[in-house]
């Protein structure tokens, strides 16, 4: 769960041009999928779930607000990673913003659904990361 105790900070990572992605595999059964039209009630679901927003509804509408302005990106930039029985159990964005007129790359809103039975491929240390390599490879 989210801890929101601990202050929220920006933070900048650098990897230099043209250096090799650690490679990262989900357990078996787990797959990505790219967003659809639709799915912006399974992000709302699992961000809400680790208490990013207090009901789905909120998540929802911050989704619309924030990422239907461009719809042409959200298929490319928008991830999920898949249970075996379909559910949609974790997500993460390739996204952007900007600094003055340089548009920076992010990646941004990785979450986990909380609370699901079984295996949960985000967890233990850097488990946000295959959710963050799989859309590099694509």
């Amino acid at each position: 769960m989210l801890d929101k105790s601990v202050p929220y900070k920006h933070v900048l990572m650098r990897r230099p041009a043209g250096h090799p992605l650690p490679s990262w595999s989900l357990p078996d059964g787990y797959s990505f999928a790219f967003y659809q039209p639709g799915d912006e009630r399974d992000w709302a679901l699992i961000e809400t779930s680790v208490l990013e927003f207090p009901h789905s509804v909120d998540a929802l509408l911050y989704f619309q607000d924030d990422f239907r302005s461009y719809p042409h990106e959200l298929g490319r930039r928008t991830l999920f990673v898949v249970a075996p029985d379909g559910t949609k159990v974790g997500t993460g964005s390739a996204w952007f913003g900007y600094t003055g007129t340089r548009r920076d790359p992010w990646l941004d809103w990785i979450g986990g659904q909380a609370g699901m039975p079984g295996p949960r491929p985000w967890q233990g240390h850097r488990r946000p990361c295959p959710l963050a390599g799989g859309r590099d490879r694509r």
